[in-house]
């Protein structure tokens, strides 16, 4: 459960980079057009173009087609290359597993005391934190997300605990009468606080507007009101929070900080010109004087994300009083060119889509083809059957490259079972399983691939299919060479036991109509047996067990791969055998 686990989370990682990287190709774009339209596009266009960005970052939705989409169909092809490149050559693993495949059989004990050397660990290590990079992101977005949620409660707690409400008649009646003409129905609470710095904007569902102060012009006041009711209005807090959550999600992605302080200062520049859009020349200048009382060095509280205020720094009141001054209404050219600006972001963070978009890939799904190249095709599908064991061996080719999944589903209690792989030159991968499912990915290279699945348990069941993205060239094996041909002549099968009190093994080899297979088998072991298995090209089954005596055995074969596997365990003895054909 653990290693799928870990899998979705890897999966996850894949679709917010995925996003991320879509997300930010939108946002250096606006950012480089940026001097183009900055004077010219109203500021509300400015700010809520912001929103399909977000969008982008947020929702993994995408045409099947689409550029960051096929660009991620990629990556585990890449991780199996950078995978298979780090890792010792006597040592297999899984990009989507979390062990080793600690059981591997080597004849060379120097390599095996190689793998652990530290350059090795450093490797492996290397590669477990690419592995759990997953994890990483997770943990980090959540802690984001908890202090901000934290640091929001904090605010609002301590603000409203210094809080007053506003009991002056006359000032409660202007208070309603410009909610009114905002067409505010939910009703808004109006406090004081001497402790703030600016008036500002709380709450999503219970608005309050919380003043510095009463002491103010009427003039004064009417402005301050009416620059929170347009926040709350246009629900600026709801796009401010929205906001965060991408930069939680995204917080490796220093691009979505630089959005974030954009939409900050675009939040207060398109509040001011939706202000100003209803006012003459002079009443631009005194709703400019308002902003300048409302910069006071005054106020023990920080302002919070959690609140939408009349002023921010100095800096950004310069741009804002600037904006009001040189405001101009929107001529019907800039307004359908904003149009035109919104229909290319939106269609061009549609084109640069998601890695979601790819159509239900398969586990192991690596080849880097689009998926209609990339049909899976069965090499070999092993299952218990409600028996207590399971001995299966057989062969398939691969191209240089392919990649093998092999999906285990097993419930065995009292066993384990081992599937072992040959590749063409004969080096040998040994996945052990037990009783959780999980999901191996393997590099193949081009040639006849052996396996080997032996063992036995109490109760329970197992299953084991193994695919490959099927391949025009997949089919029958390519015509052998003179060398081969030859070599078929002679000693096709020679196993031993190596010493050892058992013996498991699995291989493969060609033969033409009418050659004949001898098996010379010498054998003094006690306590037990072995069976060698063959399996026909037209997966016939011919069985031959051996006990404690040497025996000759003929076979008749035909055209095709035929594959056999020895299994047997025993007290003592050595047993060596050995196939050769005519």
């Amino acid at each position: 459960m653990g290693k799928r686990r870990q899998s979705q989370i890897n999966e996850m990682i894949k679709l917010i980079l995925s996003l991320s990287l879509s997300g930010s190709i939108l946002i250096l774009i606006l950012f480089l057009c940026k001097p183009l339209f900055q004077s010219k596009m109203s500021k509300a266009w400015q700010y809520y173009i912001w929103l399909a960005v977000i969008a982008r970052l947020l929702l993994p939705f995408a045409p099947e087609h689409n550029l960051v989409g096929s660009l991620f169909r990629n990556y585990d092809y890449a991780a199996s290359q950078l995978e298979r490149k780090m890792l010792p050559e006597s040592g297999f693993a899984s990009l989507q597993g979390t062990d080793l495949f600690p059981n591997t059989i080597t004849d060379d004990s120097k390599a095996e005391d190689e793998d652990y050397s530290p350059v090795n660990v450093m490797k492996y290590g290397l590669l477990m934190l690419i592995r759990n990079l997953g994890l990483v992101w997770l943990v980090v977005a959540l802690i984001l997300l908890i202090r901000k949620i934290t640091i929001y409660q904090s605010f609002i707690k301590y603000v409203k605990a210094g809080c007053t409400p506003v009991d002056d008649i006359n000032l409660l009646e202007q208070f309603g009468k410009e909610a009114e003409d905002a067409k505010i129905n939910v009703p808004v609470e109006l406090y004081t606080n001497s402790l703030i710095s600016s008036p500002l904007l709380l709450g999503f569902f219970h608005p309050c507007i919380v003043l510095p102060g009463t002491d103010c012009s009427d003039l004064d006041f009417q402005y301050t009101i009416r620059h929170e009711l347009t926040h709350f209005k246009r629900k600026d807090m709801f796009y401010k929070w929205l906001m965060q959550t991408a930069v939680c999600l995204h917080w490796f992605n220093p691009l979505v900080y630089l959005m974030a302080r954009d939409v900050n200062r675009l939040c207060e520049l398109s509040c001011d010109e939706a202000i100003i859009r209803h006012l003459n020349e002079n009443a631009m200048r005194d709703y400019g004087n308002t902003l300048l009382g409302a910069v006071r060095p005054k106020g023990n509280y920080k302002n919070s994300l959690a609140s939408v205020t009349l002023n921010e720094s100095r800096e950004l009141l310069k741009e804002r009083l600037d904006a009001i001054m040189n405001y101009k209404k929107q001529s019907k050219m800039i307004k359908v060119l904003s149009f035109i600006m919104t229909l290319t972001i939106c269609l061009g963070g549609a084109f640069t889509g998601a890695y979601a978009a790819a159509p239900n890939p398969l586990p192991g799904n690596a080849s880097g083809q689009d998926t209609a190249e990339t049909e899976e095709e069965v090499v070999f599908h092993l299952s218990s059957n409600g028996h207590s064991g399971i001995t299966k061996s057989d062969s398939f080719e691969a191209e240089d490259d392919q990649i093998l999944t092999i999906t285990i589903q097993s419930d065995i209690k009292g066993g384990s079972v081992d599937l072992f792989l040959f590749s063409p030159d004969n080096k040998e991968q040994r996945i052990t399983i037990n009783d959780s499912d999980e999901t191996k990915t393997i590099t193949l290279s081009a040639g006849r691939w052996a396996y080997n699945c032996t063992g036995f348990f109490k109760s329970g069941s197992i299953t084991i299919c193994g695919t490959v993205p099927r391949s025009h060239g997949n089919g029958d094996s390519p015509d052998k060479t003179a060398a081969e041909v030859e070599n078929n002549k002679g000693t096709v099968i020679n196993l031993s036991n190596g010493k050892r009190d058992s013996i498991t093994r699995s291989g493969s080899f060609d033969a033409k109509d009418d050659q004949v297979l001898t098996l010379t088998i010498q054998s003094d072991i006690k306590g037990g047996s072995a069976d060698i298995t063959l399996f026909s090209p037209n997966h016939e089954e011919h069985r031959i067990t051996i006990t404690d005596s040497d025996v000759t055995k003929t076979i008749a074969l035909s055209a095709g791969r035929w594959a056999y596997n020895c299994t047997g365990f025993f007290e003592s003895g050595d047993i060596t055998i050995t196939g050769k054909i005519e």
